[in-house]
Protein backbone atom coordinates (compact mmCIF):
# COMPACT_ATOMS: atom_id res chain seq x y z
CA UNK A 1 0.00 0.00 0.00
CA UNK A 2 1.07 3.62 -0.97
CA UNK A 3 2.09 6.05 1.37
CA UNK A 4 -0.22 9.09 1.63
CA UNK A 5 0.11 12.26 -0.80
CA UNK A 6 1.80 15.72 -0.01
CA UNK A 7 -1.58 16.93 0.46
CA UNK A 8 -3.28 13.93 1.99
CA UNK A 9 -3.45 14.19 6.19
CA UNK A 10 -0.94 11.55 8.04
CA UNK A 11 -2.89 8.98 10.00
CA UNK A 12 -2.06 7.51 13.46
CA UNK A 13 -4.50 4.76 14.72
CA UNK A 14 -3.97 3.99 18.29
CA UNK A 15 -4.07 0.24 19.11
CA UNK A 16 -5.17 -0.83 22.93
CA UNK A 17 -6.44 -3.31 24.87
CA UNK A 18 -7.15 -0.40 27.47
CA UNK A 19 -9.45 1.95 27.02
CA UNK A 20 -8.07 4.54 29.19
CA UNK A 21 -5.16 4.92 27.26
CA UNK A 22 -6.52 5.48 24.00
CA UNK A 23 -8.09 9.25 25.17
CA UNK A 24 -4.70 9.52 27.03
CA UNK A 25 -2.20 8.95 23.99
CA UNK A 26 -4.35 10.97 21.50
CA UNK A 27 -4.32 14.25 23.36
CA UNK A 28 -0.81 13.76 23.58
CA UNK A 29 -0.75 13.52 19.96
CA UNK A 30 -3.55 16.02 19.38
CA UNK A 31 -0.36 18.64 18.74
CA UNK A 32 1.18 16.85 15.97
CA UNK A 33 -1.48 18.06 13.13
CA UNK A 34 -2.44 14.63 12.41
CA UNK A 35 -5.30 12.55 11.96
CA UNK A 36 -5.70 10.41 15.57
CA UNK A 37 -7.64 7.72 15.51
CA UNK A 38 -8.19 4.72 18.21
CA UNK A 39 -9.20 1.46 18.09
CA UNK A 40 -9.41 -1.05 21.16
CA UNK A 41 -8.26 -4.42 20.20
CA UNK A 42 -7.50 -7.46 22.44
CA UNK A 43 -5.55 -10.11 21.43
CA UNK A 44 -6.14 -14.12 23.00
CA UNK A 45 -5.32 -17.42 22.04
CA UNK A 46 -8.61 -17.77 20.80
CA UNK A 47 -8.39 -14.15 18.61
CA UNK A 48 -9.27 -15.47 14.71
CA UNK A 49 -6.79 -12.59 13.30
CA UNK A 50 -7.92 -13.21 10.38
CA UNK A 51 -11.55 -11.46 11.15
CA UNK A 52 -10.10 -8.84 13.31
CA UNK A 53 -10.84 -5.65 11.78
CA UNK A 54 -8.28 -2.98 12.11
CA UNK A 55 -8.62 0.19 9.98
CA UNK A 56 -6.15 1.69 7.38
CA UNK A 57 -3.59 4.47 8.78
CA UNK A 58 -0.21 6.09 7.78
CA UNK A 59 1.52 5.37 11.48
CA UNK A 60 0.39 2.51 14.37
CA UNK A 61 1.20 3.05 17.56
CA UNK A 62 0.63 -0.33 19.20
CA UNK A 63 0.64 -0.62 23.32
CA UNK A 64 2.45 -3.86 23.75
CA UNK A 65 0.76 -4.58 27.39
CA UNK A 66 -0.01 -8.09 26.94
CA UNK A 67 2.27 -11.17 26.49
CA UNK A 68 5.06 -10.76 23.48
CA UNK A 69 3.30 -13.17 21.62
CA UNK A 70 -0.33 -11.22 21.37
CA UNK A 71 2.23 -7.76 20.09
CA UNK A 72 3.76 -9.74 17.73
CA UNK A 73 0.15 -11.26 16.60
CA UNK A 74 -1.22 -7.55 15.97
CA UNK A 75 1.84 -6.45 14.05
CA UNK A 76 1.46 -9.71 11.78
CA UNK A 77 -2.35 -8.60 11.07
CA UNK A 78 -1.90 -4.41 10.62
CA UNK A 79 0.67 -5.92 7.92
CA UNK A 80 -1.56 -8.34 6.21
CA UNK A 81 -3.64 -5.63 5.27
CA UNK A 82 -0.57 -2.90 5.24
CA UNK A 83 2.73 -4.48 4.66
CA UNK A 84 4.30 -1.11 4.53
CA UNK A 85 2.75 0.22 7.64
CA UNK A 86 5.07 2.14 9.60
CA UNK A 87 4.91 0.73 13.65
CA UNK A 88 5.63 2.03 17.20
CA UNK A 89 5.46 -0.53 19.70
CA UNK A 90 5.01 1.20 23.41
CA UNK A 91 5.56 -1.09 26.06
CA UNK A 92 7.31 -1.23 29.68
CA UNK A 93 10.69 -2.11 29.10
CA UNK A 94 12.72 -3.04 26.31
CA UNK A 95 15.16 -5.84 26.32
CA UNK A 96 17.62 -7.32 24.11
CA UNK A 97 14.89 -10.51 24.59
CA UNK A 98 11.88 -8.43 23.84
CA UNK A 99 13.04 -5.99 21.29
CA UNK A 100 15.28 -7.60 19.30
CA UNK A 101 11.83 -9.87 17.66
CA UNK A 102 10.03 -6.30 17.24
CA UNK A 103 12.66 -4.90 14.68
CA UNK A 104 13.19 -7.74 12.44
CA UNK A 105 9.52 -7.54 12.33
CA UNK A 106 10.50 -4.01 10.90
CA UNK A 107 9.09 -1.84 13.64
CA UNK A 108 9.80 1.72 13.33
CA UNK A 109 9.86 2.43 16.67
CA UNK A 110 10.17 1.14 20.31
CA UNK A 111 8.83 3.83 23.39
CA UNK A 112 9.00 2.86 26.84
CA UNK A 113 5.71 3.50 29.08
CA UNK A 114 7.67 5.84 31.24
CA UNK A 115 8.76 7.91 28.25
CA UNK A 116 5.58 8.09 26.55
CA UNK A 117 5.02 11.87 27.44
CA UNK A 118 8.07 13.43 26.65
CA UNK A 119 8.71 10.73 23.60
CA UNK A 120 5.83 9.49 21.74
CA UNK A 121 4.64 12.95 20.13
CA UNK A 122 8.51 12.78 18.63
CA UNK A 123 8.80 9.20 17.81
CA UNK A 124 5.27 9.53 15.87
CA UNK A 125 6.49 12.65 14.02
CA UNK A 126 10.15 10.78 12.91
CA UNK A 127 8.92 7.87 12.23
CA UNK A 128 6.15 10.15 9.42
CA UNK A 129 9.11 11.39 8.12
CA UNK A 130 10.87 8.06 7.18
CA UNK A 131 13.34 8.07 10.22
CA UNK A 132 13.53 5.19 12.97
CA UNK A 133 13.01 6.04 16.82
CA UNK A 134 15.08 2.94 17.99
CA UNK A 135 17.39 3.59 21.70
CA UNK A 136 20.57 3.69 20.43
CA UNK A 137 21.86 0.92 22.93
CA UNK A 138 19.44 -1.04 21.66
CA UNK A 139 20.12 -0.28 18.25
CA UNK A 140 24.11 -0.84 18.95
CA UNK A 141 23.46 -4.62 20.41
CA UNK A 142 21.20 -5.30 17.72
CA UNK A 143 23.54 -4.17 15.01
CA UNK A 144 26.07 -6.24 16.46
CA UNK A 145 24.41 -9.71 16.60
CA UNK A 146 22.88 -9.12 12.93
CA UNK A 147 26.29 -8.36 11.51
CA UNK A 148 27.73 -11.47 13.17
CA UNK A 149 24.91 -13.71 12.27
CA UNK A 150 24.08 -15.20 9.08
CA UNK A 151 22.51 -12.26 8.30
CA UNK A 152 25.27 -9.93 8.09
CA UNK A 153 25.24 -9.55 4.05
CA UNK A 154 22.96 -6.71 4.06
CA UNK A 155 21.47 -6.40 0.33
CA UNK A 156 21.18 -2.32 -0.65
CA UNK A 157 18.24 -1.42 -1.63
CA UNK A 158 17.42 -0.07 -5.34
CA UNK A 159 14.61 2.24 -4.17
CA UNK A 160 17.28 5.24 -3.56
CA UNK A 161 18.98 7.27 -6.84
CA UNK A 162 22.87 6.39 -5.52
CA UNK A 163 26.06 7.69 -7.54
CA UNK A 164 28.75 4.95 -8.67
CA UNK A 165 30.70 5.58 -5.43
CA UNK A 166 27.72 6.29 -3.54
CA UNK A 167 26.88 2.76 -3.92
CA UNK A 168 30.51 1.56 -3.15
CA UNK A 169 30.33 3.99 0.25
CA UNK A 170 26.92 2.43 1.26
CA UNK A 171 28.26 -1.45 0.76
CA UNK A 172 31.24 -0.61 3.02
CA UNK A 173 29.15 1.57 5.37
CA UNK A 174 26.32 -2.24 5.50
CA UNK A 175 29.78 -3.79 6.55
CA UNK A 176 29.92 -1.52 9.51
CA UNK A 177 33.57 -0.16 8.34
CA UNK A 178 35.05 3.31 9.90
CA UNK A 179 35.25 6.14 7.86
CA UNK A 180 39.31 5.72 7.87
CA UNK A 181 38.62 2.05 6.03
CA UNK A 182 36.77 3.45 3.57
CA UNK A 183 38.78 5.93 2.56
CA UNK A 184 42.12 2.88 2.48
CA UNK A 185 40.01 0.72 0.73
CA UNK A 186 38.58 2.72 -1.91
CA UNK A 187 41.71 5.13 -2.37
CA UNK A 188 39.87 8.17 -0.90
CA UNK A 189 40.46 10.76 1.26
CA UNK A 190 38.82 10.80 4.89
CA UNK A 191 36.78 14.02 3.95
CA UNK A 192 35.57 12.72 0.50
CA UNK A 193 34.25 9.61 2.32
CA UNK A 194 32.27 12.27 4.88
CA UNK A 195 30.85 14.30 2.54
CA UNK A 196 29.45 10.88 0.95
CA UNK A 197 28.11 9.16 4.02
CA UNK A 198 26.37 12.61 4.74
CA UNK A 199 25.05 12.18 1.08
CA UNK A 200 23.69 9.13 1.57
CA UNK A 201 22.28 9.92 4.89
CA UNK A 202 20.17 12.67 3.33
CA UNK A 203 18.94 10.49 0.70
CA UNK A 204 17.46 7.77 3.71
CA UNK A 205 16.27 9.98 5.41
CA UNK A 206 18.06 9.34 8.44
CA UNK A 207 21.20 11.09 10.71
CA UNK A 208 22.75 8.24 11.89
CA UNK A 209 24.99 4.97 10.18
CA UNK A 210 23.21 2.72 12.56
CA UNK A 211 19.62 4.05 11.62
CA UNK A 212 20.94 3.71 8.02
CA UNK A 213 21.99 -0.05 8.38
CA UNK A 214 18.55 -1.11 9.91
CA UNK A 215 16.63 0.70 7.62
CA UNK A 216 18.53 -1.75 4.67
CA UNK A 217 18.40 -4.21 6.70
CA UNK A 218 14.40 -4.01 7.35
CA UNK A 219 13.71 -3.42 3.74
CA UNK A 220 15.37 -6.34 2.80
CA UNK A 221 12.70 -9.38 5.07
Amino acid sequence: MKGPSAKEKTRVLILSSHPLVLPEWRLLLARSGFEINTRQVEITPKTDLHELSVPTASIYVIDAHGADWATEALIATVRLNDPEARIIVVGPQFSEVNSFPLIYLRVKGLVKYSEVRTQLLRAVQVVAGGGLWVPRTLMRKFLESLLESSHSSIQVPRSHVLSRREKEILDCLLKNKSNKEIANELHISESTVKFHVSNILAKFGVQRRTDLILSCFQKAV
